[in-house]
């Protein structure tokens, strides 16, 4: 179970710090395991065992305690966004026959409405005074937890929950500490309690591979924070990687000297990318202070043109294929430039080209879907869509929903030019739309661009009417041509 395992690594470590607040209060492994029991048995003694708890606002040392708490009790947990709203997070509360509504920092005022709404909701707003305490009475033990039982009900932005069991998060632990070791690094605790990404990678991991955690506060993601903190890792999904690069050039940008940034505009306009090697790295590396040596990232699509401008400034990144159903499944390796997959992974219907849904089976496959379907026979399907090659890499194209059919019934995936397009510094975001033309056969892709108008500005200069930014946007999109791998016919820009 994911308790027993956390447990097990706090005996080891158990005069390590596991948790440092902001204020510099720092806890131990030792006091970690033993506030997470008192908090079991709090529950136990208020007749919530057994039962969901939700837990919502930001982390401290407090909800972590009672998280490994709630899942000694029997309690599966379920991480839920204070920016729902109280009659969504009631929603949610009622669907899920939550007992329990554990409140961290900043989210008091939203669980006291729900409380309000809820009666036979027990609400604990302050979870430090309220279930860890000293004056517990002692008690005999809890029933034992199945491990094949719920650990974690994950929401995503659409509503959908994900049901994962202990058995899905130790193996997704292990399979990610299996390749790389994080043992030595300190880590910026995630700011809120978010997803299954946050949880499994920003919480469980550093934890079980005996890590300390630093309370990031409300900011995620942002240099002085990094700075301030003192952390050497941090956790992050793709696109916070994308904008910490991108928030990262830029304030760069102003430390440099005349001559430098004429040599940079000049190189710009003739389709390259001034600064990414050491004197750009010394740069960003004094804005983040200094300390920060690693980044863990992850997700559907994995960034690897920011991973790769990042180790060029000398901080290292660990990317992965990640889902929220069964956590890191592959790990980008830089050096043969291919995904290496840490489980079982199979094609067992190939559309085209060996090519086809990505499946996966065993204790990587999660229960099933909160309201849906949890009998997955031999294979979870991902959604993705991908194949596994001679060498036994895995070749990741895009998500099956989104794929689109060419000429010849060739496979189309947005997502291979997103991130193409997403490697410009110009491109703030990207999304690609195709509808099929009668006359060709084929699709005709078009490329919906968000602009980066600081770095655009950079060029153009402050002042410029919209067919010269069109002017410009054509140019930017002829450079990058030979790197898509589809052509993309026509491409819109904001009014």
């Amino acid at each position: 179970t994911v308790h027993a395992m956390i447990y097990d690594r706090a005996e080891l470590y158990y005069n390590k710090t596991a948790f440092t607040e902001r204020g510099g209060g720092a806890r131990s492994f030792g006091e970690l395991m033993i506030d997470a029991h008192l908090a079991a048995g709090e529950l136990d003694r208020l007749g919530l065992a057994g039962r969901p708890a939700a837990v919502t606002g930001q982390v401290d040392y407090a909800t972590l305690a009672a998280m490994l708490g709630c899942l000694e009790a029997g309690c599966p947990l379920v991480p839920l966004d204070q920016g729902l709203g109280a009659d969504k997070l009631c929603e949610l509360i009622t669907g899920c026959e939550i007992g329990t509504l554990l409140c961290g920092p900043g989210s008091v005022d939203i669980a006291v409405q729900a409380g309000q709404k809820l009666p036979g909701l027990k609400v604990v707003e302050n979870v430090g005074e309220e279930l860890i305490k000293s004056d517990v009475p002692a008690w005999n033990g809890l029933p034992p937890v199945d491990p094949a039982g719920p650990a974690f009900l994950f929401f995503n932005e659409d509503g959908a929950g994900a049901m994962l069991s202990h058995k899905n998060i130790c193996a997704a632990i292990e399979a990610i500490s299996s390749v790389r070791a994080v043992g030595s690094y300190t880590f910026l605790a995630p700011a809120v309690w978010g997803g299954a990404f946050d949880c499994i990678m920003g919480l469980l991991l550093p934890l079980w591979s005996g890590c300390g955690l630093i309370r990031r506060g409300e900011k995620r993601g942002r240099a002085r924070t990094i700075a301030e903190s003192g952390a050497s890792a941090l956790t992050c999904t793709s696109p916070r990687l994308r904008g910490l690069e991108r928030s990262l050039w830029l304030r760069s940008e102003k430390k440099r000297g005349p001559l430098a940034a004429s040599l940079a505009r000049l190189t710009e306009r003739l389709g390259g990318r001034a600064g990414a090697g050491k004197a750009m790295g010394r740069r960003v590396r004094s804005l983040i202070g200094g300390d920060l040596k690693f980044i863990l990232c992850g997700g559907v699509w994995p960034d690897r043109e920011s991973a790769r401008l990042f180790s060029g400034w000398g901080i290292e990144v660990c990317s992965c294929y990640f889902t929220p159903e069964c956590g890191p499944l592959a790990v980008f390796d830089p050096s043969f430039k291919k995904l290496v997959p840490l489980t079982d992974i199979t094609v067992p219907s190939p559309v085209k080209d060996d090519f086809g849904e990505l499946c996966v089976a065993g204790d990587r496959a999660p229960i099933g879907y909160f309201g849906g379907r949890t009998d997955f026979g031999e294979a979870f399907p991902t959604g993705d869509m991908g194949r596994i090659t001679e060498d036994g890499a895995l070749e990741l194209r895009g998500r099956k929903k989104t794929a689109l059919y060419g000429r010849d019934g060739e496979l189309v995936f947005p997502e291979e030019m997103a991130e193409v397009i997403l490697a410009s510094r110009y491109v703030a975001d990207c999304s690609i739309t195709g509808r099929f033309d009668t006359k060709t056969a084929d699709v005709l892709i078009t490329a919906h661009i968000t602009p980066d108008f600081k770095e655009v500005n950079t060029v153009l200069g402050e002042k410029y009417s919209p067919n010269r930014l069109r002017l410009f946007f054509n140019t930017v999109m002829e450079r990058m041509a030979p790197s898509l791998p589809h052509r993309i016919h026509e491409f819109t820009l904001p009014d």
